[in-house]
């Protein structure tokens, strides 16, 4: 369960660092297959 937890949170992170870098939540949504709104709040939580 422990991996299932820290995976998810890699991805995260990983979602956050390429929005951060392009400065372009949508292009990280499409990118990684998940909502804008996802994105943003990942990008307010962490």
């Amino acid at each position: 369960m422990k991996t299932i937890i820290t995976e998810e949170i890699r991805f995260r992170q990983r979602v956050v660092e390429y929005a951060i870098k392009y400065d372009n939540n949508a292009k990280a949504a499409r990118r990684y297959h998940t909502s804008r709104q996802q994105v943003w709040r990942w990008r307010k939580k962490y």
